[in-house]
């Protein structure tokens, strides 16, 4: 337990400063929890999909992953902090404020952390999409993935920040929906610095992505996956394909890359 707790100490004093009581935050993980688990697989993997905001992690990245793991009878539960915004008390009275995430965020990462917790004691098969956070967050989950010996690929988008901040620029007129500008940020700051850290610490696969790229730039061991990152970030391009066709060749990027391992 010492490092789920190391985590939600870290998820406590974020930089969103949430101060829901512990008991309501745990009540309202298990509410979450199962109505999200219906029909889960248990399978033990867990697919991580991580990166800054902006970055293509939801539009590319998940939509690949779900649609590799749909058309393998694979039904993950979606983590993502987005998903308990709905679980935060009072919340139908702030829905329709456009900063709504950043209201909620705090809440909903320590909602994220019990629900996280619950899926791996119960051998859940799990897609868990979120930026990386401090060490101690990403400590407990790598703790879970290898002490119940999950099957575990990581994936990240390797973007430039001045292409993220377009990204989340279009996205907030086209949806009202605010990422503050602190939130994004840290978001990036933390990538660069954490992926680093764990690439030294711990042995995994991982592909690192760029959003414009129809194939992964690095698939691989992470020990030398940090390199390709980080020039990978430093690319200002345009897009050589659109949204569709992106999506597209990722799905079958992951349909060749995973025949071998989770069938």
């Amino acid at each position: 337990m010492e490092q789920f707790f190391n985590a939600y100490k870290f998820a406590c004093k974020s930089i969103w400063h949430d101060q829901t009581d512990g008991e309501v935050v745990y009540t309202q993980a298990q509410k979450a929890y199962a109505l999200y688990k219906r029909d889960c697989t248990t399978g033990k993997r867990i697919f991580r999909l991580t990166g800054q905001s902006g970055s293509g992690k939801t539009s590319q990245l998940l939509g690949a992953t779900l649609s590799y793991c749909q058309n393998h009878n694979i039904k993950p539960l979606h983590i993502a902090v987005r998903n308990f915004a709905m679980f935060y008390p009072g919340y139908a009275q702030i829905a329709a404020d456009e900063n709504v995430r950043e209201i909620t965020n705090g809440f909903a990462l320590k909602v994220l952390l019990w629900v996280l917790k619950f899926a791996f004691e119960d051998g859940l098969d799990i897609v868990l999409e979120i930026a990386l956070l401090d060490k101690k967050f990403e400590n407990y989950i790598f703790f879970e993935i290898f002490s119940r010996n999950y099957f575990h690929f990581f994936q990240i988008m390797a973007v430039n920040k001045k292409i993220s901040d377009i990204f989340v620029f279009k996205r907030q007129k086209k949806i009202h929906r605010i990422t503050a500008i602190k939130s994004a940020n840290y978001f990036d700051a933390m990538l660069q610095k954490t992926f680093k850290y764990l690439t030294k610490k711990y042995k995994f696969n991982c592909a690192v992505w760029s959003a414009f790229d129809a194939k992964a730039v690095y698939v691989g061991s992470s020990k030398k996956a940090y390199k390709f990152f980080k020039n990978a970030r430093k690319k200002i391009e345009r897009p050589r394909l659109n949204e569709a066709q992106l999506l597209s060749a990722k799905k079958s990027f992951l349909e060749e890359l995973y025949q071998d391992g989770l069938i």
